[in-house]
């Protein structure tokens, strides 16, 4: 027998569900031998701990024999919780939950609480961005019928003021009046229009279906959305690898200029970026420009908007300039609702909303692909905009380009005989078996030819121009390898290697037929000229001497060359010099003036040199078009003369027949080696650089430079803008020279404003200016002389002090200004007032420099300074160190003073400040 403890009855507050505090077998007969327990809980709701539980004790006796007893535990089910509910917020910096405050229970001890909310959303408030009434809905499960209705709390509102804090407080639901007991119920007003506070015990009820509740959340968000993936100025790069598809981009209307084609190559561009912001969520708004050039000529002149995106198979071409011409780029044989369209993609997780530049169709819209877009500098700008017009605007260059080398295939066992000059010559006809690229066509792949192990990359020459010929020498008969390059249009190269055997079948090794050669470059001042190329040319093609006392047969630092026993004597050979580098060496816009007044007839240039150096398109006379040519040059727009080398050369044996007129008849630029025969040495020409009026050029390291004085010229920056800018705001602005000038060129650099508009006045015209928007400065030339002036308006970026936001540099166009009063000084023009105003290092002039070379600088504050030169390894080279009061000063490196040549550094250091710059040593 047994008999069980007493049966219980507890609150389902005091519920143990271990059963250890309500015992078990209170007594049992001595014979017992083990116990089981059995739990019934068919009368018992576990989730809310109520009901009744019934345990079942079996007791056994060693023969097998059995008792039972029970005992019932019966729970009984009180609700009694009070409810504090948020607080109201004004939200100034969202957090990435959106959940601002939740209800707060006392009590909860058996209840099991049902939360949930819904967000309606306001866009249209007086005292904020926008408001979420936020709705809260509690009920406790084990109690809640769905059937009776819910106790709705008003959010109290007590005070007339907008967002006084008093407002904000959630009210506290209970039946406690104690003063300072936390869990009080709230007393106050409903509205501020009432005439007693409401005590909001009246919605407590012990028996609840359950509350609902508003809580008012107003987001004054004064953040901008956040952009994870800008490429900024590195701008993004597209490798293209793949084969030109001829079904798209191609048609009549478009051209590429680069390989005369209405077939634009293509690349796919995965464009896209990732926004973010915390209070916006789904309201965040991204849109883009995607500026494309579509007509290889560097300008921008297509955009693709996401606020208006072009139907199907079409763009609209040239609409920047607003006239527009519909064209289309998908000629894939399908029907039109599956020709491709430009597309925007979003893709929205959390508060991240990413965005792409897609393709689609109209039969498939969820079907996106990357946009192919033909190779180019493209431009995309994206807009992410937040519910509060917070914005923020990312923008950079998408350059899609062709990696892709060319396929090239040799021939094989091909002989190269020995002809009666002693030189084997190879071309890469006699080689080339077969080519092609992905893009470029076959016509337009440029050969190259190497003897192998000679060199590394695309062969080209001292002039930059491919190598297609080589010859062998006597000393290399038999097999030798060679490498056969092809080149596409945008520089990739792909090689192949066979062998060739050379053979003399005439033996025309055994015969000594050639000769010395020497001569002296020099300008029309006599400075020898370094550096020129001296080629030697023969009827079948161009080739190098094996064996010279100059590397690579150029002139030495005094004009000089001499190619010893190397020159065959035939009449086919010539001497003809070379030289295209540093095309503004010696060219200034004075150079315009003076070619200006020849043209004008009041004062002529004077020799027959001069006016071949005025001749800058080569067209056997002298223009306002060589004018023009020469102003691109000075202004950045070319980095060589398109057609014109830097240098031109004329035998000095030759006589001009009118001096006047060095056109008429054609003079010559080569010497005929057999004309040499009597004597060697005479192979002496003189050197023109093109655009040098007026023998400034530096020939060599010991040519003087101009030895006119130097001062500053001063221009006035005009505006009736206040001194300090904001972000946004729109100036206009005007440049003026402070004095009369023949004329004046430099760089004028912005930084924290966008250039919108350049403004020419009377005597400036467009021509005279060059933008660079990647560098952010304009570059000026003008040679018209009087007050130069021109207005220009500009985006301040950023807020600052509007006279730092402009500098005037030689970083494109080297600055220099020409006063009328005084032809014998060179100015550096200087906004008005910057000489004084801060620490500034500017570029050495002239650069690059044979000679000597001036470096300026300025010093807010009187101060020791140390200016030093170094070279690329580090190397010190020359250091100088004084004292200099506040101001504006010069430095001038003699030719001595730095005797190394190539690129080097010059950097002044001061106690507070430091700066560097490159220069040129030639």
């Amino acid at each position: 027998t047994c008999v069980a403890s007493p049966n219980v009855t507890v609150s389902c507050e005091a519920f143990d569900p271990t059963f250890q505090a309500y015992g078990g077998i209170a007594s049992q007969s001595c014979s017992v031998d083990s116990v089981t327990t059995t739990v019934s809980y068919s009368l018992f709701d576990t989730l809310c701990s109520r009901g009744t539980i019934t345990r079942l004790f079996n007791v056994y006796n060693g023969a097998g024999q059995s008792g039972q007893c029970t005992q019932k535990i019966v729970s009984n089910y009180n609700q009694d919780y009070f409810i504090r509910f948020p607080n109201d917020v004004i939200v100034t910096s969202c957090d990435t939950t959106g959940v601002y405050g939740t209800p707060v229970f006392f009590g909860e001890d058996c209840e099991q609480f049902s939360i949930t909310y819904t967000d309606e959303i306001f866009d249209v408030v007086p005292d904020a961005c926008y408001k979420i009434d936020r709705t809260w809905t509690i009920y406790n499960e084990c109690t809640y019928d769905p059937l009776l209705p819910r106790i709705i709390v008003p959010n109290p509102n007590p005070v007339a003021q907008s967002n006084h804090p008093d407002n904000l407080l959630g009210p506290t639901v209970s039946p406690i009046q104690t003063p300072g007991d936390p869990w009080k119920t709230t007393q106050s007003k409903i509205n501020p229009t009432d005439q007693f506070p409401t005590n909001f015990a009246i919605f407590y009820d012990p028996a609840a279906n359950g509350y609902q509740y508003k809580q008012i959340i107003k987001v004054i968000d004064n953040e901008d959305p956040v952009i994870e993936n800008c490429y900024g100025q590195a701008g993004q790069i597209v490798d293209d690898v793949s084969n030109n598809n001829n079904q798209l981009w191609n048609a009549q209307y478009w051209f590429d200029p680069l390989h005369i084609s209405s077939d634009l190559c293509e690349g796919a561009a995965d464009i896209g970026i990732v926004a973010t912001d915390a209070c916006s969520r789904e309201q965040l708004s991204v849109e883009f420009q995607l500026l494309l050039d579509l007509n290889g000529d560097n300008v921008r002149e297509t955009v693709i908007n996401s606020t208006q995106l072009p139907p199907s198979n079409t763009v609209y071409f040239n609409n920047v300039s607003g006239n527009s011409e519909t064209r289309q780029f998908d000629f894939r044989p399908v029907p039109a609702n599956q020709k491709w369209r430009f597309a925007k993609q979003e893709i929205i997780s959390g508060n991240r909303r990413m965005v792409n530049i897609r393709f689609n169709s109209e039969s498939q819209p969820a079907n996106y692909v990357p946009v192919q877009l033909p190779y180019g500098n493209h431009k995309i700008k994206w807009f992410v905009k937040d519910a509060c017009l917070n914005e923020s605007v990312c923008e950079y260059n998408i350059i899609i380009r062709d990696v892709k080398a060319p396929t090239v295939l040799c021939q094989s066992g091909v002989n190269v005989n020995m002809l009666v000059f002693q030189q084997a010559p190879l071309s890469t006809l006699d080689l080339l078996q077969y080519q092609e690229d992905n893009c470029t066509p076959s016509q337009f792949l440029v050969e190259g030819l190497r003897k192998s192990g000679t060199g590394f990359g695309f062969p080209l020459d001292n002039s930059g121009n491919p190598v297609t010929t080589i010859e062998f020498g006597c000393d290399e008969l038999g097999p030798q390898m060679v490498e056969l390059w092809s080149r596409d249009r945008y520089g990739n190269s792909g090689v192949c290697l066979t062998t060739v055997n050379i053979v003399d079948n005439s033996d025309n090794c055994s015969i000594d037929q050639s000769v010395d050669v020497s001569g002296k470059i020099t300008t029309e001042l006599n400075d020898g000229i370094v550096d020129v190329a001296i080629n030697i040319e023969s009827g079948i093609g161009q080739f190098t001497p094996p064996f010279s006392l100059l590397p690579g047969n150029h002139t030495d630092t005094l004009g000089n060359y001499t190619i010893s026993g190397s020159v065959p004597i035939a009449s086919s050979f010539t001497i003809r010099p070379f030289n295209d580098d540093f095309p503004l060496n010696g060219l200034t816009t004075f150079d315009l003036v003076l070619i200006s007044k020849h043209i004008l007839g009041i004062e002529a240039l004077g020799s027959p040199l001069k006016l071949i150096a005025a001749d800058a398109n080569r067209s056997n006379s002298i223009t306002t078009s060589d004018i023009v040519e020469l102003r691109k040059l000075i202004l950045g727009i070319y980095n060589f003369l398109p057609n014109n080398d830097s240098w031109r050369f004329i035998p000095k044996s030759y006589t001009f027949p009118n001096p006047l007129n060095p056109f008429a008849p054609p003079f010559p630029d080569s010497i005929r080696v057999v004309e040499l025969l009597s004597d060697m040495t005479n192979g002496n020409f003189w050197g023109v650089k093109i655009g040098d009026v007026n023998n400034t050029v530096e020939s060599n390291a010991t040519a003087q430079p101009d030895d006119r004085q130097a001062k500053p010229v001063y221009f006035d920056l005009l505006s009736d803008h206040a001194e300090k800018v904001q972000s946004g705001d729109i100036i206009d602005l005007r440049l003026q020279a402070a004095e009369a000038l023949q004329g004046c060129q430099f760089t004028l650099d912005f930084n924290g404003l966008e250039l919108l508009e350049i403004v020419p006045a009377e005597h400036v015209g467009q021509e005279h200016f060059a933008r660079f928007p990647e560098k952010n400065s304009i570059t000026f030339a003008w040679e018209k002389g009087g007050t130069p002036a021109f207005g220009f308006k500009v985006r301040a970026r950023e807020a600052g002090e509007l006279h730092q936001k402009l500098s005037i540099s030689s970083n494109i166009t080297k600055a220099e200004a020409y006063p009328s009063k005084n032809p014998s000084v060179i100015g550096w023009p200087i906004i008005r007032g910057r000489e004084m105003q801060g620490f500034e290092l500017y570029q050495n002039q002239p650069n690059p420099f044979f000679g000597s070379t001036e470096i300026r600088f300025n010093l807010p504050e009187a101060s020791e300074a140390t200016l030093e030169v170094t070279d690329m390894s580090g190397r010190v080279i020359y250091t100088h160190t004084g004292y200099y009061q506040q101001g504006m000063h010069l430095l001038k490196l003699e030719k001595d003073a730095v005797d190394v040549r190539g690129v080097l550094y010059y950097r002044l250091q001061t106690p507070t400040y430091s700066a560097q710059r490159k220069m040129v040593r030639l």
